[in-house]
């Protein structure tokens, strides 16, 4: 068992990694834990090979780019310990003294922790959903959709950034959304709309066909109830994320009804000592970003000196 550091942090992508920078320079004992091989998150791991275009300073940057740049950083404090391929499978978070273990044994005490475990992509859950060739957010790699026809699904940025890409090289790209507007952003919009991106505009999908790979997908208005099908070789969602929370509800962890966690302005959980950041909190202001994952990543280590310090500042 390490002995108890004053901060473990849960999760390698930009929220962790902010907070594991403030730590570090409060000069507090920080260990962080990722359970892939690298640091990252999503940025490296769920869409890599996406073009970032709204993080300041860096006009049009890979994500996997911006990862490295975040990792390099980080590994120059050098007084931080980092833990990876540890998957936390087990909190113990009540007490002044926090628990950790992680599916290959790993066990850490904390005086605090704070969860940046990010939240993953969903699948709506329709007749064909998992079939071959249905997959969810950003693809990873562009080549294996090379002359194949694609429908996405969604209308936020994520779907109109995944449909955008696959146009410089799929056959034929279809973007289904069940409303008639968009929650992107008017830029991307634009975009797509002068790309050979086929919009089908209120409708959602009912059933995704195909004997060993996905054949094609059945559609319904929303408005008439007409039936459509489409041909196509892939299916893609892009319609939000889901955390997974089951274990930190079950150890006392306030979350809400879609499984993110609750906090405050100051991204404090209801349990002392405890805080969350980024994507696992459903976003800041309502936003999921790169920018706010930061932000809060900031705040919650921020929380955590105060709890474990009480700096003269925080009292007054």
């Amino acid at each position: 068992m390490q002995s108890p550091y004053d901060v473990v942090i849960i999760g390698g992508g930009p929220a962790g990694l902010a907070a594991t920078l403030y730590c570090s320079r409060r000069g507090l004992q920080v260990a962080i834990v990722e359970a892939r091989d690298s640091l990252g998150g999503s940025l490296r791991y769920l869409y890599p090979s996406k073009i970032v275009e709204d993080y300041l300073g860096f006009p049009a940057i890979k994500a996997i780019e911006l990862a490295q740049h975040f990792e390099e950083h980080l590994r120059k404090l050098g007084n931080v310990d980092i833990y990876l391929g540890h998957r936390i499978i087990d909190y113990e978070l009540r007490g002044d003294v926090k628990f950790v273990r992680s599916l290959r044994g790993l066990e850490l005490e904390a005086r605090a922790i704070i969860v940046c475990i990010g939240a993953s992509p969903i699948k709506l859950l329709v007749p064909g959903c998992d079939l071959p060739g249905v997959l969810t957010g950003f693809p990873k790699s562009l080549s294996r959709f090379r002359n194949r026809r694609v429908v996405v699904i969604g209308g936020g940025n994520a779907a109109l950034e995944a449909a955008i890409a696959l146009s410089e090289v799929c056959s034929e790209v279809y973007l289904v959304h069940r409303r008639t507007e968009f929650r992107a952003d008017e830029v991307l919009v634009e975009r797509a709309k002068k790309l050979p991106i086929h919009f089908v505009l209120g409708y959602v999908p009912t059933e995704i066909f195909g004997r060993e790979h996905v054949e094609g997908i059945k559609l319904k208005s929303v408005i008439t109830g007409e039936e459509k099908q489409l041909e196509c070789n892939f299916v893609i969602f892009a319609v939000g994320v889901r955390p997974e929370t089951e274990v930190l509800k079950e150890r006392g962890l306030d979350v809400d009804d879609r499984g993110f966690i609750k906090v405050d302005s100051q991204c404090r959980t209801n349990i002392p000592g405890v805080f969350a950041a980024g994507d696992v909190t459903g976003g800041l202001g309502g936003l999921m970003t790169i920018h706010t994952a930061i932000a809060q990543g900031f705040i919650a280590a921020r929380s955590a000196y105060i709890y474990l310090e009480k700096p003269y500042w925080a009292r007054e």
